[in-house]
């Protein structure tokens, strides 16, 4: 959302990752040494979902055929698949024509095209770069960031929380206010970063607004946060509202003067 809104790579801290970026399933050594060891997959790309079981299958359905026209299988399809086709590795196993591994006929039906990502180095099932719950094989902390060679969103955004923190100490006359929008008590870790931005900026009069449906209380610091208990997008709607109504009376009193 922010990125289709137009914010630069430098603006963003994704704590957990990213679901555009993609890694290796373990990662394997290949993609450890490889320079590029996360992709990125196109903005187009779509995974078939089986919408009762909630699960992608292996192979993406074929497109439905227009009335009284035969498909041309041979263009539309891949092979079927071979049983031993999801086994990890470059190296697995082979199999001619439909016969699976276990010397069975496989179904002779055209299938459609993968629809499960694989590592690009490798050719094991590959995985989202986002940080899950007990996950070791997470590698988003030590590769480059969506803005390149040598980005670091952790590091930029360092760096813009200090130069924050300087011209509060230089400029008493400004103010920062933290908005933050949705985050709740499951995953605490931009919730607790706001709390910790707010204790070290609280003597600069700094403002935290906390938009959550369920837990917009702060009860380390209530005098310093505004909690509203609503959606994030009405919320947000009503400030943004009440700022141009605030900036037009502004402006108004400016003309009159």
């Amino acid at each position: 959302f922010f990125r289709r809104s137009g914010w630069g790579e430098g603006q963003l801290l994704e704590i957990h990752g990213n679901m555009q970026r993609w890694q290796c399933s373990l990662p394997c050594a290949e993609s450890r040494r490889s320079s590029t060891p996360v992709w990125e997959l196109p903005a187009t790309q779509r995974f078939e979902v089986d919408q009762e079981s909630m699960r992608a299958p292996t192979r993406k359905s074929l497109p439905t055929s227009a009335p009284n026209s035969a498909p041309n299988l041979a263009e539309s399809a891949e092979p079927a698949p071979t049983a031993a086709e999801d086994m990890p590795g470059p190296s697995r196993p082979q199999t001619p024509g439909n016969i699976t591994s276990s010397g069975v006929n496989a179904p002779t039906e055209p299938m459609g095209p993968r629809n499960h990502e694989r590592c690009i180095h490798c050719g094991r099932l590959a995985r989202p770069c986002i940080l899950m719950f007990e996950d070791n094989a997470w590698i988003g902390d030590s590769v480059d960031g969506p803005g390149g060679p040598g980005h670091s969103q952790a590091e930029s955004y360092r760096q813009w929380e200090s130069a924050v923190r300087e011209q509060l100490k230089n400029d008493r006359h400004k103010r920062l206010v933290i908005v933050e929008a949705g985050c709740g008590l499951r995953v605490p870790t931009v919730r607790r970063n706001s709390e910790r931005l707010l204790r070290l900026t609280a003597r600069h009069g700094t403002q935290l607004i906390r938009i959550n449906p369920e837990r917009p209380d702060n009860k380390k610091s209530q005098s310093s946060t505004i909690s509203i208990r609503d959606s994030c997008l009405n919320a947000l709607s009503r400030i943004d509202a009440a700022m141009k109504e605030a900036i037009a009376c502004a402006k108004g009193h400016e003309s009159r003067t």
